[in-house]
């Protein structure tokens, strides 16, 4: 199952964005189906592009999250399935697996703990 993992970002410490990519880099989930979009709409990231992972930079502002997601799923492509991906998050190298599990049997994904 392609997963897209959506993560939103707006003027946060370069530190936090590296944690995210970091903890998106050490998933067990293969790397061939896996792609991490981090969207900046501060303008404050440089614009990267890497083999499964990509911070997209605008400095137009969105009018809010809504919107920004639905252009984090226009970027998502051809995914079969999209992650909320946080960017001040910690998500241990299961996270991933764990959720396509879930999602192998019903069609939507909600963690409680």
């Amino acid at each position: 199952m392609r997963m897209a993992c959506l993560c939103p970002t707006f003027r946060r410490r370069p530190a936090l964005v590296e944690n995210i990519i970091a903890c998106f880099l050490n998933q067990t989930y293969p790397a061939e189906l896996r792609r991490l979009i981090v969207l900046d709409d501060g303008g404050t990231l440089p614009p990267t592009a890497k083999d499964n992972w990509q911070i997209v930079v605008t400095q137009h502002r969105y009018p809010g999250l809504p919107a920004k997601y639905n252009a984090l799923v226009r970027l998502a492509g051809d995914a079969e399935a999209l992650v909320v991906w946080e960017d001040d998050d910690i998500y241990l190298p299961w996270w991933l697996e764990s959720v396509a599990k879930v999602l192998r049997e019903h069609p939507w994904s909600h963690p409680r703990e």
